[in-house]
């Protein structure tokens, strides 16, 4: 393994003499695990084959100048290589704040809101799957509705979403023509749509339940007291967080 990453060291040194880039860095979620864990990667020794990487290309020295590694309430090891790094001269990026493990279980540090549209949409397409056609597609809805507080995390929901309730809806909908298939393909985009965020409520009051002891202090969202745990650390140079709505860059901008 030190062999690779001395060579990959060697071309980005190179590429440092040739003034194609100005530093590099190295993404590893074995930095943040436990150094009994059979996966831990000894972040000194990333240091030691970068600064031998600069003296055989013969730069002054090495232009190793960053880490990112997975952060958060539950994974805490990771501090100890953000530590060091601060020690060394070396700015860390905290990625995964807020999909954590713990105890080979995943959580998402989010509260989530119940969908308000979610019943109104539940009814609708119940309504029109009410008949021996689509008696398959009825008996679905009904089970994921029924099963909705069942999913350990929202991650669990998107795998299973794609493996199994999307191509049972293509065999069902196979049984009907064309024009009303686009009206019930619209129908279940707006029920799936509504269904994960009620996923997402359901997997919000779990967490909090499984968590009660981290959270027990936490007055305010999880997601932001998960935040604010990182934003204290001063070994912590950088926090990244995906934020695919605008709703959820007001939200982190506030902080």
């Amino acid at each position: 393994m030190n062999a690779k990453f001395f060579d990959a060291f060697l071309d980005l040194e190179l590429a440092i003499k040739d003034k194609r880039i100005l530093s590099y860095g190295i993404s590893s979620d074995a930095f943040s695990l436990n150094h009994s864990s059979e996966y831990f990667l000894p972040y000194e020794d990333i240091l030691t084959l970068a600064r031998e990487a600069s003296e055989e290309i013969g730069n002054e020295k090495h232009s190793l100048t960053t880490i990112e590694l997975p952060i958060n309430l539950l994974e805490q090891d990771g501090l100890k290589c953000s530590s060091w790094a601060k020690e060394n001269g070396i700015r860390i990026l905290a990625n995964r704040v807020l999909n954590a493990q713990k105890e080979n279980l995943n959580y998402r540090l989010a509260d989530y809101d119940e969908s308000r549209e979610y019943y109104h949409h539940l009814n609708e397409l119940m309504e029109v799957c009410d008949n021996d056609m689509l008696q398959s597609l009825y008996n679905l809805i009904e089970q994921l509705d029924e099963t909705k507080h069942k999913f350990g995390w929202i991650g669990d929901y998107d795998s299973f979403l794609f493996t199994q309730i999307i191509p049972h809806i293509k065999t069902s909908l196979e049984l009907i023509d064309e024009t009303n298939r686009e009206t019930m393909l619209n129908l279940i985009d707006m029920f799936l749509a509504e269904y994960r965020k009620m996923i997402a409520h359901e997997c919000s009051k779990s967490t909090k339940i499984a968590l009660k002891d981290i959270f027990k202090e936490c007055n305010s969202s999880m997601q932001e007291c998960a935040l604010r745990f990182l934003m204290h650390r001063e070994s912590i140079d950088y926090i990244i967080v995906g934020m695919r709505k605008p709703t959820y860059v007001d939200e982190i901008m506030a902080l």
